[in-house]
Formats: structure tokens, C-alpha cells, sequence
């Protein structure tokens, strides 16, 4: 699969971590962008660079593209180039509403607008509260033009050990609606451990890789 994992300027790097770390081991073809808040965030919450982490991972045999943010050269800026699905984690209001508009003005924004028209797979991990009556307008606009709205709300009935293990399970649901058969993270009434190894190693101040199944 062709896959693009935007990152934005909210609070919740660890879900964009995560999600990276999930994709990693893979074979799907990932392309990447943040934007320039979203970019500081994710250093200041990981404690790592987004392009140290993305080459980390790379190195390690990650399909993985780092892009930057005012590039609208990039393959997945244009509806000519098929893409399969992408996600928006974490997804700020801020990015909510310009995709909402239409107004794009850099290449995480032209993204989302691409993938919209295309009607292509669109998942917004929104990390915002409370929201007020503008946020919840511009979810149900961009719900009917069909992305897929998943506010970063991790579940707590599977009894996460820790904050990675709470982060993995919304990454679990980012990936499934991506369409992307991928196990992260234990379901709803299914207790046992993945099938392959679940060994951890720091990667960064938060990240720890886990191996998982493509």
C-alpha cells in the first residue's frame, strides 16, 4: 500500500510515534509530513527529531519518506498519484478547519484536500477539548465529504500497562480504518498477548518498538 502519515500541531506526538514504529516493520510505502508546529511538538513530547526518528527508522528497513512541509512537489500533492489511504495524528483543530474550507496552504493541508476530492481513505485523529460549536461543524462537513473522524480518545478497557500500551490501542483503530491489516494492540475481549514477540527497546525519551505483524 501507498500510505501518507501527517503530523500536526497538537498535543500527542506519542500517537504519531507509534503509529510510525507500527508501520515501520512493514512493506507498505509510507510518506510523511509535519507541519512546522506539529514537527516542534513532536520533539518537545518524544524528545527526539521527527527527521531523526523517520531516519531511525529507515535505516532499520522502514519504506519511509520524509517530506517537507512547504513541498508541494511531493507525489501525494497531486490526484494523478494513486495513494491507498492517510492519516492525521495528531490532527489540530487549526488543520480540521482548513481542510473543512478547502484553503490549503502547505502540503499536509493540500494532502488532506487531495485525498478528499480523490475519495480516498482520510483519517483525522483529533486532539482537542472541549470543542465548541465551530470544531464540531467542520467534523461533520468534513465527515460527510467522507474522512473519517477519530478524536484521540484511547480506550482503557483492555487495562494498559503504560502510555505506549495506551497509545498502540488508537493506533490499532488509526490503522484499521486506514485499511491497513496490521496487529498493534490487543481488542475489545481478546486478552492474549500478538503472536510475535511483543519486545520493547527505547528508541527514544517515549518510544519503544514493538514487533508486530504486517
Amino acid at each position: 500500500m501507498r500510505l501518507v502519515v501527517g503530523i500536526s500541531g497538537a498535543s500527542g506526538a506519542l500517537y504519531a510515534e507509534r503509529l510510525l514504529a507500527a508501520l515501520a516493520p512493514t512493506r507498505h510505502h509510507v510518506d510523511i509530513v509535519a507541519s512546522k508546529i506539529g514537527a516542534e511538538i513532536f520533539r518537545q513530547e518524544t524528545g527526539s527529531d521527527v527527521e531523526r526518528r523517520v531516519e531511525q527508522l529507515t535505516a532499520a528497513g522502514a519504506r519511509f519518506r520524509l517530506w517537507k512541509r512547504d513541498d508541494l512537489y511531493a507525489p501525494f500533492s497531486s490526484g494523478s498519484q494513486v495513494y491507498d489511504a492517510m492519516a492525521v495524528v495528531p490532527c489540530s483543530a487549526g488543520l480540521l478547519g482548513r481542510m473543512a474550507s478547502g484553503a490549503s496552504n502547505d502540503l499536509l493541508s493540500r494532502a488532506g484536500d487531495v485525498f478528499l476530492k480523490e475519495g480516498r481513505a482520510l483519517v483525522l485523529a483529533l486532539r482537542e477539548t472541549p470543542l465548541s460549536e465551530i470544531h464540531l461543524e467542520n467534523m461533520l462537513k468534513l465527515r460527510r465529504a467522507g474522512a473519517v473522524i477519530l478524536p484521540a480518545s484511547p480506550g482503557f478497557y483492555t487495562r494498559p500497562k503504560d502510555l505506549i500500551d495506551l497509545a498502540d490501542s488508537l493506533v490499532q483503530r488509526v490503522v484499521d480504518h486506514m485499511g491497513v491489516e496490521l496487529r498493534v494492540h490487543r481488542r475489545w475481549r481478546e486478552h492474549a498477548e500478538p503472536r510475535r514477540s511483543a519486545s520493547r527497546t527505547p528508541a527514544s525519551d517515549v518510544g519503544r518498538e514493538r514487533s508486530m505483524e504486517s
